[in-house]
């Protein structure tokens, strides 16, 4: 770590009151003598440069953590848990052990906040790519309980049509529920994260692990959404997702081409509405097992580029030359799979608390949450090419 930092010893000095950094040398400030405003400082000048060495941008960096950004060391968890402990009035030893330090670090209050808040922004910032196929699936909502089952597509029904020369002074209109009940799947674990992965976590230990674990929690989510719809269950009114009754699927068992593709554009056009109304979708998303990847990609090249949906290939859709795909309408425009986290949860639904100390591990470890819902809120907006075997 740079002693820039380290109360100016050899880099200079900060003026608070100012915000000005001045590159002369200046005394070393008595440790656990700092003012209550410097050592506030000195603690979100930590957070920001914590940050910046996982590749999180803090806003408005701090003048102090732009000084060590500038001088080229790089700043590691073990000298955020030094800066913390004076900060907080302790005295630190000479040469001490980084993995000391970060354990003493641990009984204050501001490093375990820091460290929190460090997680948070590496799981917001590194999305996985299967989430980014999850979104572009699903229609996206929060509910404060998951007992709440009531979320749903709503369609209008009864509103008539504009003729010339007529008017209604009042149209009764029905909104009809379509939504099923929401099935929640939630995952916890314990991240350990060993003594030597603490002291060296330059050699990006951290953002392994926290990048492996959003990467396993959302291909879990995409077997889960392939799952309910190769299962082609029943929905509440008693009839399955998939059914020549609703105009959704085609018995051709053929790989997307150009006449295939057609059709299913075809499909999704004239699909009715719970309104009973033409639902004149644009496609949005050609979802195939990973036999159809190609050719699906060749034949949406030829396309015009407005008009071509994107092609989202998955392993954990049944495979195979004459295996079943999907082509679907914009999920915010007609929603089919509902994906339903808790409020105050991020996008990818998976949140990280604080470190937590056990005396069987030499470490310590990183409790991870993932928890989201699933439901089906409509047949309008899908439609299947292909008869499973």
């Amino acid at each position: 770590m740079s002693d820039i930092y380290r109360g100016g010893r050899r880099g200079g000095s900060y003026d608070p009151t100012t915000g000005d950094y001045r590159p002369t040398p200046a005394p070393a400030a008595k440790r656990g003598n700092a003012s209550a405003f410097r050592a506030a400082d000195h603690v979100q000048a930590a957070q920001h440069l914590l940050a910046h060495n996982y590749g999180i941008a803090p806003q408005n960096m701090h003048p102090l953590a732009e000084a060590v950004v500038q001088s080229g060391p790089r700043y590691t968890l073990a000298d955020a848990a030094e800066s913390c402990l004076e900060a907080n009035g302790h005295q630190l030893q000479a040469n001490a052990d980084p993995f000391r330090q970060i354990m003493a670090a641990m009984s204050t209050s501001d490093f375990p906040a820091i460290v929190t808040e460090t997680w948070k922004g590496i799981a917001e910032s590194r999305r996985s790519p299967q989430l980014e196929k999850i979104l572009a699936l699903t229609h996206q909502a929060t509910v404060d309980d998951y007992r709440q089952q009531s979320f749903s597509m709503v369609d209008l029904a009864g509103l008539d049509a504009p003729g010339i020369g007529t008017m209604h002074e009042f149209t009764d209109v029905h909104p009809i529920p379509t939504g099923e009940a929401i099935q929640v799947f939630s995952t916890f674990a314990r991240i350990g994260i060993s003594r030597q992965a603490l002291a060296n976590d330059d050699r990006g230990m951290f953002r392994a692990a926290i990048s492996a674990f959003l990467r396993a929690a959302h291909s879990n989510e995409m077997r889960k959404l392939c799952s309910m719809i190769e299962a082609n269950g029943n929905l509440a009114d008693g009839s399955p997702l998939f059914h020549d009754d609703f105009g959704n699927v085609s018995s051709a068992n053929a790989a997307p081409g150009d006449v295939t593709l057609a059709t299913a554009m075809g499909l999704l056009r004239d699909q009715k509405t719970e309104g009973n109304d033409k639902a004149d979708a644009d496609a949005a998303v050609l979802l195939v097992p990973t036999d159809h990847e190609v050719q699906a990609l060749k034949t949406v090249k030829e396309l015009p580029i407005d008009a071509r949906p994107r092609v989202i290939a998955t392993a954990h859709l049944t495979g195979g030359g004459t295996a079943p795909w999907y082509l679907l309408a914009d999920p915010d425009v007609y929603p089919v799979l509902g994906r339903v986290r808790m409020e105050n949860a991020p996008l990818s639904a998976v949140t990280f608390g604080d470190f937590e100390v056990a005396e069987e591990f030499p470490g310590l470890f990183l409790p991870a949450t993932h928890s989201v819902g699933f439901n089906i809120l409509s047949r309008v907006g899908i439609v299947r090419i292909g008869d499973p075997e």
